[in-house]
């Protein structure tokens, strides 16, 4: 009997909608393959899917806000999905469920089973990152951890794009079947055609070193503001633009000289802008399991400099895509930075046109996917 496949999108904001959609794209609709979206107000997956999955394809509306804070608490959102999924795939005989999110519902993941539908699930973040929030977000990103893990221990097939990840993952269940498949490519056709300038830019005339990505504590914002604001060299001679949407912390203002925050969702049609025209983008990393970000600065060539923690170190060693820093030193970031806006980048831009081709290769992506839904167990 052949398979039949459902994936199941949970998530469409920060890097998760992207990350989704890049994937399901290097399927074909005349794959045994089904897909169901959770879509927000943005309706991002019903945009950048390719139009020739949609007949495959359920958009489940989903409000992203007070309405699902409060369901957080009473469940009733949930039961109706998981009412929902459960009919559909008795109803589409799928025998089995891809959770490429992750899952944090150990009912769903239950009677899957109990159905004799096997179950894969994405893992992300093993360990939750750094984060500094409202004590409402923080209790809840706790609840869904331990939810996550729960599963982790529960669904017999897991798959990650993170090969340190991968290893762990490995130790911790030996019993499991653990997968792992390269990370996808951020770059979206709307992300490619990009040509409109943020209006933040528009008068810019300095050079600037570029961070770009949600705000997050896990990803050192607060480093790469102190060593720009304390280099007279830096300061004076490039501007720093932080752009991506989060709680900034609380030193960092647009007051600063040479500091522009573009604190807001960043449009797909912006990106572009913000790495042709960068001297150089800084990724500051305290810890990360696998991140999108180097595909963005690989396909438009920008001088790169990031972190040495271990998943960019895997990354870059070899390949030569990027400089590097002494993680959490303000010192070494502050050299690395000058060291690369002084070089010559032209052999790091074709190592990076290279890495791109090789690295984020949808035939690659799309062939390991469809061999791990044969060796499920």
């Amino acid at each position: 009997m052949q398979e039949k496949i459902l994936i199941i999108a949970h998530l469409s904001f920060s890097g998760m909608g992207p990350y989704v959609s890049e994937i399901v794209n290097t399927l074909s609709p005349n794959d045994n393959i089904n897909y169901f979206f959770f879509d927000m107000e943005d309706n991002f997956f019903e945009k950048n899917v390719k139009p020739e999955l949609h007949s495959k394809s359920i958009f489940f509306k989903f409000h992203h806000g007070i309405i699902s804070k409060a369901d957080f608490l009473l469940g009733y959102y949930s039961a109706k999905y998981r009412r929902k999924l459960l009919s559909y795939c008795v109803k589409n005989e799928i025998t089995i469920v891809h959770f490429i999110n992750g899952c944090t519902d150990t009912k769903v993941l239950n009677k899957l089973h109990k159905k004799g539908i096997k179950t894969l699930v994405t893992v992300h973040d093993l360990h939750p990152h750094e984060q500094k929030k409202e004590f409402y977000k923080i209790w809840k990103y706790k609840v869904l951890a331990k939810q996550e893990m729960q599963n982790f221990k529960i669904c017999p097939n897991l798959l990650t794009n993170s090969r340190l990840q991968y290893e762990e993952l490995k130790r911790m269940f030996p019993e499991k079947n653990i997968f792992f498949h390269e990370f996808p490519s951020l770059v979206s056709s709307e992300i490619k055609n990009g040509n409109e300038i943020p209006p933040e830019l528009r008068e810019l005339q300095n050079k600037y070193i570029l961070f770009f990505g949600r705000i997050e504590e896990y990803k050192g914002i607060g480093l790469l503001f102190d060593a720009f604001c304390q280099s007279s060299i830096l300061n004076n001679k490039y501007t720093l633009v932080l752009a991506g949407k989060g709680k900034l912390p609380t030193k960092i203002t647009d007051q600063t000289h040479n500091v522009i925050l573009i604190n807001r969702y960043i449009a797909d049609k912006e990106i572009a802008y913000l790495y042709r025209n960068a001297a150089a983008v800084v990724y500051p990393y305290i810890s990360a399991t696998q991140s999108g970000v180097l595909s963005l600065a690989c396909f438009f060539c920008t001088p790169m400099l990031v972190s040495d923690i271990p998943y960019f170190t895997s990354m870059v060693r070899q390949s030569k895509i990027a400089m590097t820093f002494k993680s959490g030193c303000i010192e070494d970031l502050t050299k690395q930075l000058k060291c690369l806006l002084n070089s010559d980048t032209l052999q790091m831009e074709k190592d990076q046109q290279v890495f791109y081709n090789k690295y984020y290769s949808n035939v690659s992506i799309r062939n390991s996917l469809l061999n791990i839904y044969l060796n499920l167990k």
